[in-house]
């Protein structure tokens, strides 16, 4: 058999320079020939069998834990104004008082005495906090489809009131 890694060499038929390796798949214990003394696996599937039987819950406990303490050290992920995914509201409460504030969730948080008590109990399978945090979500007029109010909060423009005489669209005035 000549050596598959120069023409020349299949086209006279010289013996093969580069000997293939063989070894058995660690997973299967297939027979593996191959170039490189390092494969260790006969196939894609077998490796990536391989590789999630030996994960353990330790590690991937450790990891989730290394991703937490993460979150909450980088300002840009933790639950604080600063964070990347938080964006500027202005919203009016059903009392008519506006409130300005850079991230929903954390006012949410912050503010639970002007919600529902039912309105505030966090869910856990949803990252968006609670049902306060979703009905206020829906006022924003950058969303795919808003909503006009949430429970009488509704999204404060300046630009109305300023239009209006001082008086939004539902003709409540501004203090």
């Amino acid at each position: 058999m000549g050596c598959a890694c120069r023409s020349y060499c299949r086209v006279y038929g010289l013996p093969t320079l580069h000997a293939m390796k063989t070894s058995l798949c660690k997973l299967c214990g297939e027979d593996i020939s191959a170039k490189r003394s390092r494969t260790l696996f006969c196939s894609y599937s077998c490796a990536g069998k391989y590789k999630v039987a030996t994960r353990s819950d330790e590690l991937r406990a450790s990891h989730s834990e290394r991703l937490r303490e993460r979150a909450r050290t980088n300002p840009l992920q933790s639950s604080s104004v600063t964070n990347c995914n938080a964006k500027s509201w202005r919203l009016r409460s059903p009392s008519n008082t506006v409130y300005e504030f850079r991230n929903l969730l954390l006012f949410v948080k912050e503010n639970q005495n002007l919600f529902d008590p039912s309105d505030v109990i966090p869910h856990k399978s949803s990252p968006r906090g609670c049902r306060a945090s979703v009905g206020l979500n829906s006022l924003n007029p950058y969303v795919k489809s808003p909503r006009g109010s949430w429970k009488g909060w509704i999204w404060y423009s300046q630009t109305e009131r300023r239009v209006n005489d001082c008086q939004d669209l539902l003709d409540r005035t501004t203090p």
